[in-house]
């Protein structure tokens, strides 16, 4: 009896370590499925994306939507789609959602590690707790809220559940040389390019663990990657990285930005590609060693507040990670996995160094573009954990197992920061040091939420004294100064949202509110055209020509507007109140009546006297 548990036990042991690993991380996540959405993307990809939030819109939007962009990600818009025509507009699904696929990760990051690991420890006994503590603390790690705990955020979830299941299949080729697992690893590498194009990378990552695995017939190597590399090819053409990768190294990506230093802009006016050379590396740098050390952990690091600290010393991070390349060289014949780990996390992080933007909310660098990246260095951190010179295997657990504990407080703690958009906000304010974005973004919280107007308008005030160049604070502040009917300053400031960004579609409409209101109906006008002209298919700006159309008793034209508008929003309530406004002027009393009835349905409250009243 005692030797058959002695035989099974090993067995039983990744199915309950497995086990352990899920539990552990609805434990630590479980709490959002209580939070709200918040401002930051969640609104406009998820609660006000027509391609989510509308049944009539057709599936096949999400593949029309960003498509010749790094923004393309059909399948995570189709999963949020799903979810909220199930649903509705219920945060704790999409959190709930979030939650599965990061133990789903954590899952495949220990089935990985099993693979991986005895390449890098030799005592075979050893291997599956060591692949515990790597998904474990892969599981825990404070770097990994962002990509958890932000519902919009699910495309750092489902990206990495196809790239690390690709990966995952690729290795079991490798054991088994059965090509059905080569078949499959190419089938989940075009899911991961349908997802984000953080994933680009898988091809260089398979190409490394060929070199993990001494594989060194380069030809062979290519020729059974023909399907990866073909997808490879797609992904370029389908993420439109041609035309980008061309406005990038021109500097019409990186463009004048308040996230640059002064200094670092001075030396970029000679020469554009320096300053995105070392900026690359700046960020590269910051996210190594963020993962390294996760501590002030923020949504959003101010690029320039970064390079303020950092001084001089940004000119010698490139031969710092150079240098640290070469050590890891050095050392790969003791063991490569610190070479393996630092490649693949240069490898995998690199998208997020080329792609993003400098400027902008959060994107001078942030914790999310190291989801799976991060992988690598916890290989690295737990090898090394283990080879210390310690004699029993019980106290060699220690080190790893303290480390666990840590990420665990430090990331409840964050977890608990993504509450809601005042919580989130705030704690970036507290963590920076004058954070343009962050007073905006609580600005617009106590706005819309709460509607303290007066809270929202010193926030916008204090996010502009920050960055004068902030246009969407300015645009705010002006939405709050037209509702307390100071016409003048919000003009001014939608003035200044519009100087700043000339394609702010909504400053346009709102400043043509104001001058329709006061009569000035050839500037407004003109105002809801440009508004059109870069945005064609948004109901607001045709709602608006609308009422000014309507009060200029040009009724056909206003219904056209109005028509144009629900064609956009099918339940826009007011769009259909107006026109039937126009159509009881027209003396239609059957579509004015049907009109009334629909702003009914969608909630217009003033239809019902109307329809009392009018339509007996």
């Amino acid at each position: 009896m005692a030797r058959k548990k002695a035989k099974s036990a090993p067995k039983r042991q990744p199915l309950i370590m497995g086990l352990i690993l899920v539990v552990i991380s609805f434990v630590l996540y479980f709490q959002t499925t209580g939070h709200e959405f918040v401002n930051y993307d969640d609104d406009t990809l998820i609660t006000k994306n027509r391609v989510v939030v509308d049944p009539a819109a057709p599936l096949s939007a999400c593949f029309e939507w960003n498509v010749f962009s790094p923004h393309f990600k059909p399948l995570v818009l189709m999963s949020w789609r799903a979810e909220y025509q199930f649903f509705g507009e219920n945060p704790a699904v999409f959190h709930f959602n979030n939650i599965v696929l990061h133990a789903l990760n954590v899952l495949l990051v220990f089935m990985i590690s099993i693979s991986l690991l005895p390449r890098f420890i030799k005592k075979k006994k050893r291997i599956p707790v060591a692949a515990f503590f790597v998904a474990l603390l892969f599981a825990l790690h404070p770097m990994h809220v962002e990509s958890v705990a932000w519902a919009v955020e699910r495309k750092d979830v489902l990206y990495s559940f196809f790239f690390l299941l690709s990966w995952w299949t690729y290795l079991q080729y490798l054991e088994s040389k059965k090509y059905l697992f080569l078949a499959l690893c190419a089938f989940f590498f075009l899911l991961v390019l349908l997802s984000k194009s953080m994933g680009i990378t898988l091809p260089a990552v398979l190409f490394l663990t060929d070199y993990l695995y001494q594989r060194k017939n380069i030809p062979a190597l290519i020729k059974e990657k023909i399907p990866v590399l073909a997808l490879l090819v797609f992904g370029v053409i389908i993420y439109g990285l041609g035309a980008y990768f061309t406005s990038f190294f021109s500097g019409g990506v990186a463009g004048a930005n308040t996230n640059v230093s002064e200094s670092l802009q001075a030396a970029s006016q000679a020469n554009p590609i320096f300053e995105i050379f070392i900026m690359g590396f700046l960020k590269l740098f910051l996210l190594f060693a963020h993962v390294l050390v996760p501590a002030h952990i923020s949504v959003i690091y101010e690029g320039a507040e970064i390079q303020e600290w950092f001084g001089g010393f940004v000119y010698v991070i490139p031969l710092l990670l150079a240098g640290l390349i070469f050590l890891a060289w050095r050392w790969r014949e003791k063991n490569s996995v610190y070479l393996f780990g630092l490649l693949f996390f240069f490898i995998t992080v690199s998208p997020a160094i080329a792609i993003g933007k400098y400027g902008g909310v959060g994107v001078f660098v942030g914790d999310r573009y190291t989801y799976t990246p991060m992988l690598g260095l916890l290989l690295a951190i737990v090898v090394l954990l283990f080879s210390l010179p310690i004699k029993s295997p019980r106290l060699q657990y220690i080190a790893p197992g303290i480390l666990a504990a840590v990420y665990f407080i430090l990331s409840f703690q964050a977890v608990g920061v993504w509450k809601n958009a005042e919580t989130l906000w705030t704690n970036a304010i507290e963590k920076t040091k004058c954070a343009a974005p962050a007073f905006n973004g609580r600005g617009v919280y106590y706005l819309e939420v709460t509607n303290e107007k007066d809270k929202a308008l010193e926030d916008f005030n204090r996010s502009l004294a920050c960055d004068s160049t902030h246009a969407r604070a300015s645009y705010n502040r002006g939405l709050i100064l037209q509702g307390k009917k100071r016409f003048a300053e919000a003009i001014s400031d939608y003035n200044r949202a519009i100087r700043i960004d000339p394609r702010y579609v909504e400053a346009y409409v709102n400043r043509g509110n104001i001058l329709r209101d006061e009569g000035d109906y050839q500037y407004a006008l003109e105002d809801y055209n440009i508004a059109l002209q870069l945005n064609p298919t948004f109901p607001k700006a045709y709602f608006n020509r609308g009422g000014l159309y309507l009060n200029q008793k040009n009724f056909e034209a206003a219904i056209q507007d109005y028509t144009s508008a629900i064609a956009y929003d099918a339940t826009y309530a007011k769009a259909y109140y107006n026109r039937g406004l126009s159509y009881y002027n027209l003396n239609n009393k059957e579509e004015a009546c049907s009109n009334f009835s629909y702003a009914a349905q969608y909630g217009f409250s003033g239809s019902a006297d109307v329809i009392k009243e009018y339509c007996k």
